[in-house]
């Protein structure tokens, strides 16, 4: 970007303000969001960052302030257009809120099958395409529960991509996962914000500093390769398998995934970790 060049926004809140009975979560929040980049939300559990979100999807109204999308005030629009920009969005669930009864190729399909009118084989084309992006080929008959819990992130996120939106939002994508799954699957939403150029919306925890201004000018090792999302660094990964993986794990099929996230020391099981995740992992206390 040029000296002086501004970024388009994608979304503009001006003054966003809710209450949950006496209890102020958003007061007067104003801020742009640039189409087609990464916007990282930090701070501690409770601060109002998924409020935020359900806000941008509309999903809540605001109790005072504008949200607007497309030259449109959200809280303003009645039912029928709300839906329709709604359609423009995807989402990446805490959980991946995946439906355990059903496959992997079924739950990604199910937002096609529930909104538009393509014919199985369509959908089953724009399935594959969506595995494979986030690698997870070759997974589609499996169930949730038999995949580790990074694997279930990947297909909750190609879920949310399969309608082909232009905003994606990731509540805390990193929860509950080790090191090593968060570190692959930061390098994946930095591949797809790439190869998209959809607008990325990230919320997480903040790792606790006394100031912001601490953690964002430390020298740490670990702090660095956390703020940038990198796999390249000391957080649970051998410097051999820094030298040898790709950047990214889009276009792998889930056995390649997952034999890459071993090698670089991945623990066996359902891939989730104990206490506070990756922050205790290299020695940092996170939000409660």
């Amino acid at each position: 970007m040029g000296e002086g060049e501004t970024l388009e926004a994608e979304i503009s809140v001006r003054g966003l303000t809710k209450a949950f009975g006496t209890q102020t979560v958003l007061e007067d929040i104003t801020c742009d969001i640039p189409k087609g980049k990464i916007t990282l939300m930090l701070g501690p559990s409770g601060t109002g960052k998924s409020v935020f979100l359900k806000h941008v999807m509309g999903l809540l109204r605001p109790d005072r302030g504008e949200i607007w999308i497309d030259g449109k005030n959200l809280p303003a629009l009645p039912s029928r257009e709300l839906y329709k920009i709604r359609r423009r969005m995807g989402v990446l669930f805490q959980d991946g809120a995946l439906f355990g009864s059903l496959s992997i190729y079924d739950n990604i399909a199910f937002p096609l099958r529930e909104h538009t009118r393509k014919s199985e084989s369509e959908i089953r084309s724009i399935v594959n395409e969506k595995l494979d992006m986030v690698g997870l080929g070759g997974a589609e008959k499996k169930l949730p529960g038999e995949i580790s819990g990074g694997m279930r992130k990947r297909a909750g996120l190609a879920r949310g991509l399969v309608l082909d939106p232009e905003i994606v939002m990731f509540d805390e994508p990193d929860s509950g996962l080790d090191p090593v799954r968060t570190a692959f699957l930061n390098e994946l939403i930095l591949d797809l914000n790439r190869q998209l150029e959809a607008t990325f919306i990230v919320v997480t925890h903040l790792v606790q500093f006394d100031t912001k201004e601490a953690m964002f000018n430390s020298d740490l090792p670990v702090v660095r390769q956390f703020l940038a999302g990198s796999t390249k660094g000391p957080i649970g990964m051998s410097e051999e398998a820094d030298q040898t993986k790709p950047v990214s794990t889009s276009g792998m099929s889930y056995e390649e995934t997952e034999e890459l996230e071993r090698v670089a020391g991945a623990p066996e099981g359902n891939g989730h970790a104990e206490g506070n995740g990756h922050a205790e992992a290299f020695g940092l206390k996170r939000g409660a």
